[in-house]
């Protein structure tokens, strides 16, 4: 009941923002915002992972856009007007007070090999700017994303039984049921971990269980669903002008100054051996960042990084902590152009 009371609350709110920014768009107020020395001097940095090359948004949306939503965003950019800009001079000119109109940064994590098959045509086709922060070990190793493949494979075969031994005792799991689905989740996890010293071993692992449940993994793997760029993939995009920078080797932020600072070096030192290029601009893997990061980061000669906080960057944020916001095909267009024109973040100042 409390949580049915909760969303019934986020509803209402929802569709009491959606009036107001109606309004405010009749009445003028969003062109101008959209055109203020206020905006002018905010920075929206949008953040993207995935683009799905098949069905891959229908299973996770919030990880994962089709090609012809990231279009649609693109549109939304240009109908406004919007001035999308490389994320290394972007953040130059908002620490000198010198970003143009309306300025946006484009950012995708982790360096899915979709974004060489899907996102780079369409960044093509309008000719903007965008950063890949790259995750490398599963780069330069090339293996499907283990944790990532578990989960989708499961997802396609949701109307299958599972058969799973646990502590010797077989266990039959209906994935069509959300309860067992989780529980089969957890217990392929843990299996998984188990084989973490031997990688494959895990491989041989992971392919009898999708071929268990008729899952056809030799095509999973030609298609490269879960893979990352592989290094030839990541030197094709930086010569085309798309931007490769650090998202750690291992995808992982250790609290332990040695082991974070390996973290980064040894990724930028791969990013860099690849595309001839600084790699300077860093991104904490699933936004996980603290204070303590910060010095150890300036120690590896990162110059920024950027947060999953949703607001628009200011002249005043640390370098080493800029806000971005997420878009996902859970955003509502009108959401989105709120964000980037910069309403939803004059109408959260006012408020204060």
């Amino acid at each position: 009941m409390m949580r049915q009371g909760k969303q019934a609350a986020l509803s209402v709110a929802r569709a009491a923002r959606r009036s107001l920014f109606a309004a405010s768009r009749a009445a003028g107020i969003q062109g101008v915002v959209a055109d203020s020395e206020w905006r002018r001097n905010q920075l929206c940095i949008l953040c993207y992972h995935g683009v799905s090359m098949s069905d891959e948004h229908e299973w996770l949306p919030e990880l994962f856009v089709p090609p012809e939503f990231l279009r649609a965003r693109l549109e939304v950019l240009r109908r406004n007007d919007c001035t999308v800009l490389p994320l290394g001079e972007a953040v130059t000119r908002l620490y000198a007070g010198t970003l143009p109109r309306r300025s946006v940064v484009l950012t995708f994590d982790d360096g899915f090999y979709n974004f060489y098959d899907a996102a780079a045509p369409v960044l093509k086709e309008f000719d903007v700017p965008a950063t890949n922060y790259v995750s490398t070990y599963y780069s330069v190793n090339q293996r499907p994303l283990l944790d990532l493949s578990i989960r989708y494979v499961l997802w396609k075969c949701r109307e299958k039984v599972l058969d799973i031994d646990v502590h010797g005792q077989a266990e039959q799991l209906a994935l069509s049921d959300p309860d067992s689905h989780k529980r089969a989740v957890q217990l392929l996890r843990r299996q998984a971990a188990n084989l973490e010293d031997d990688r494959d071993a895990q491989s041989d692992w992971i392919r009898g269980v999708a071929e268990q449940l008729g899952f056809d993994w030799s095509q999973f793997l030609n298609d490269r669903t879960m893979h990352l760029m592989n290094a030839d993939e990541i030197r094709d995009m930086s010569r085309r002008g798309l931007d490769m920078q650090l998202h750690t080797h291992r995808h992982r932020t250790p609290r332990s100054k040695e082991l974070f600072v390996a973290e980064v070096t040894e990724n930028k030192s791969v990013l860099e051996g690849i595309t001839g290029k600084p790699a300077v601009h860093f991104c904490y893997p699933s936004g996980d960042f603290d204070a303590m990061f910060l010095p150890w980061l300036s120690q590896a000669g990162v110059e920024s990084a950027t947060i999953g906080v949703s607001s628009l960057a200011r002249e005043d944020h640390h370098a080493l902590l800029l806000p971005r916001y997420i878009d996902t095909i859970l955003q509502s267009d009108q959401m989105f152009e709120n964000w980037v024109l910069g309403m939803n973040d004059r109408l959260r100042f006012r408020a204060r």
